[in-house]
């Protein structure tokens, strides 16, 4: 059995003066960019805040096919853990420009009932 020892890595995104991100728009606008990297594919991001809803990291949890995304709890709560923050929002992107679901979904995923 192989045992692993989990390291921390902060890397720096900018400096910017940031605000509180206490409304859904304003999470928007800081998130947008970091969507736009992979315009062609779905992502997840996460956005872990201090007390003050000010943003101490964003962080790619995955990233998908044009169409898909696969994402598992443990992959966001490790992030917002290691992070110590209080709490989060998560980003997710539509390529297509449409946000409904596909019919098959969640008919693939064995872990929705």
């Amino acid at each position: 059995m192989k045992i692993y020892e989990a390291q921390l890595k902060y890397s720096l995104v900018g400096e910017i003066k940031t605000e509180a991100l206490n409304e859904s728009e304003k999470v928007y606008h800081y998130i947008k960019d970091a969507h736009e990297m992979n315009p062609m594919q779905e992502s997840i991001w996460v956005i872990c805040f201090a007390s003050n809803f000010k943003p101490i990291s964003r962080s790619l949890v995955t990233l998908g096919t044009a169409n898909a995304c696969m994402i598992h709890p443990r992959e966001v709560f490790r992030i917002v853990v290691l992070t110590n923050a209080i709490s989060f929002a998560l980003s997710h992107n539509h390529p297509s420009g449409d946000p409904n679901p596909i019919e098959d979904g969640y008919q693939n995923d064995p872990h929705h009932e």
